[in-house]
Parts: C-alpha cells; structure tokens; sequence
C-alpha cells in the first residue's frame, strides 16, 4: 500500500511488476538519487546543529587547590573529550 501511494503522489510509475517480483523503473531510481541527495542533508544538517550546541572555549575556575583537590578531583569527570583541566 505504501508503494501505491508513492507511485500515486508521484503521478508516474516507480516500480515494474512481474508476479511477485518489483523492479525500479528509471523513475524509481531517479527518486532513490533524489532521496539519497535528501537523506544526506538532513544528517548534514543534525550534525551541524549538534555540534553547534556543545560548549566551547575556556571556563576558568579560581578556588584554592586544597579545595579543588577535595571537592572535585575525586568526582570530576569531563562530560566531554575536547575539556582539559590545566593546574
């Protein structure tokens, strides 16, 4: 049923019928190219966001350095690879 409604909105034949058997028709695969060409730009545009979203540049943290050893160190992970601590 799907692929009657994509063949009715796309007012030509996608597929070739022979008994069980479907076969793209030149159509068909122009769409597949189409849809290729769409696909990839929408994973272009997720990761393009996502990665628009992660936090960059220094964040700086005065404390002093007993404090910072006691309060953080032994439970401090970096929530990302790119974080580096500097002492």
């Amino acid at each position: 049923m799907a692929l009657a409604t994509l063949e009715r909105e796309a007012k030509v034949p996608l597929f070739e019928r022979a008994g069980r058997r479907l076969r793209r028709t030149a159509e068909g695969r122009r769409l597949v190219r189409h849809a290729h060409i769409v696909l990839n730009a929408l994973d272009a545009a997720e990761e393009d966001l996502r990665s628009a979203s992660t936090p960059r540049g220094p964040v700086r943290v005065a404390c002093f350095a007993t404090a910072a050893v006691t309060a953080y160190c032994p439970r401090w992970q970096p929530p990302e690879p790119a974080i580096r601590s500097r002492t």
